[in-house]
């Protein structure tokens, strides 16, 4: 609808692989910053179920935090839930161990940080309700805005998985997928509008730190709705909320959950 007044030239992209730590990576091999001619800034946009409809949301400065992805898996002799003095029981390990997790931002990190731990999976592969298993399985992720205390984080994670499996008598093995530096928006007069000329400011973290590499030029990431009705307004992402989607939309993006 705007094209003819465009000054310059405009590539659109879409990442993919979006939640799993490879969407930028791939699109850098695929040569996206390459192609003539060469980008002098990006801009990102993400839907998000908590922004009013028609609202366009933007942050200044460090406004995403840097994610990193640990799964630990714990291990016992298992055998009868009968004769538990003949196993070496790893969910009482894994169960300390998840209390011991949840710790660290209380208890290690300055309260003048921002630090999330959450724990999305607890698993007991191939167990019963009689039977002491051999193997107990969790998989998480932390979020923060320094690297120093990813840095922390990603030390300590592992030192309490051995640690404590060792006293339990069992075996720990911790495995971390890194993922992207926290995001930087950068607000510049020859790039961007300035901030008091959009709706609202908003701070805000996807932990997919959609920049592809934005040391090479400015960048921006923002947030938005669409003007679709929802049944549940203002709820959280990647749950159950059901959304009804207006088919006449033409403002903005549809979601369907």
């Amino acid at each position: 609808q705007h094209q003819a007044e465009l000054q310059g030239t405009v590539r659109l992209v879409f990442q993919p692989d979006e939640e799993g730590f490879t969407g930028a990576k791939s699109m850098l091999a695929a040569g996206v910053l390459k192609d003539a001619p060469s980008p002098k800034a990006a801009l990102a946009l993400h839907v998000n179920s908590s922004t009013p409809s028609g609202m366009v949301l933007c942050g200044e400065g460090t406004f995403m935090a840097g994610c990193t992805l640990f799964r630990v898996t714990v291990r016992g002799p298992g055998c009868h839930g009968a004769m538990p003095e003949n196993a070496v029981d790893p969910v009482p390990a894994m169960a300390e161990l998840i209390t011991a997790i949840h710790m660290l931002p209380t208890r290690e990190v300055s309260s003048m940080e921002n630090c999330v731990i959450s724990i999305g999976q607890v698993e007991l592969p191939g167990s019963v309700w009689n039977v002491v298993p051999e193997r107990a399985h969790i998989v998480g992720g932390f979020r923060t805005f320094n690297n120093d205390v990813r840095a922390l984080l990603r030390q300590r994670i592992p030192e309490l998985a051995e640690g404590i499996a060792r006293a339990n008598r069992c075996t720990a093995v911790c495995t971390q997928t890194l993922g992207y530096d926290a995001t930087i928006n950068e607000w510049t007069a020859k790039h961007w509008p300035k901030p008091a000329s959009l709706d609202a400011v908003e701070v805000d973290k996807d932990d997919q730190g959609t920049e592809v590499d934005s040391a090479k030029f400015p960048a921006q990431f923002t947030r938005t709705w669409d003007r679709a009705h929802t049944l549940r307004y203002g709820e959280n992402s990647h749950q159950q909320a059901a959304l009804y989607i207006d088919p006449l939309n033409q403002t903005g993006f549809a979601q369907r959950r």
